[in-house]
């Protein structure tokens, strides 16, 4: 499968690239890693890109992403796990990407995900207090998934493109099973 994009710019970048200046940051917003780097906010602008090949921010005790919302795509890891995300309300313009990690957070649904429609790598949603996975309804992942095996929430819909798409093998072991959420 394969997934292009044109890489478009927010326009605004130069926010962004005075916080990375200041905090003597990497400023390469196609792949940016600030997971070592010791942040407790990030710029409340818009993202320098429409489309990211990496983005690492993890470990940030983030609450949330609205400033993600003009992201409509990434090519390998979007990483937003360990933080303190209640909501990934501006993740709702994504349609595609590889690797989405959003464990270790607060989130008790994932309505910030209903317009993705494929990860070509995983799902990380462990290690969340995950009630409502609606948003997932419209997902296909190639790799695996990893929900709580203590969901309990409402199942989706037998017939929603994730149960009839996501065969039981991409259900980790260890983690609820593909009959738990469907």
């Amino acid at each position: 499968i394969s997934i292009s994009y044109t890489k478009e710019t927010t326009g605004t970048g130069t926010s962004w690239l005075a916080f990375a200046d200041t905090k003597k940051l990497s400023n390469d917003w196609d792949s940016l890693d600030w997971s070592s780097q010791t942040l407790h906010a990030i710029p409340n602008t818009p993202y320098p890109n429409t489309y990211i090949s990496n983005l690492y921010l993890n470990n940030k005790q983030l609450t949330n992403v609205d400033v993600l919302s003009v992201l409509t795509g990434f090519g390998l890891d979007l990483n937003l796990g360990n933080n303190n995300l209640t909501n990934i309300d501006g993740l709702s313009s994504l349609t595609s990407g590889a690797n989405l990690y959003l464990n270790n957070n607060q989130l008790t649904n994932v309505d910030g995900l209903s317009s993705l429609t494929m990860l070509v790598g995983s799902l990380y949603l462990n290690n969340n207090q995950l009630t409502n996975i609606s948003g997932l309804a419209k997902l296909l992942v190639l790799n695996s998934i990893r929900i709580d095996a203590s969901f309990n929430g409402p199942k989706l819909a037998a017939n929603s493109r994730f149960c009839t798409l996501n065969t039981t093998s991409k259900f980790e072991a260890g983690f609820a099973q593909k009959t738990q959420l469907c």
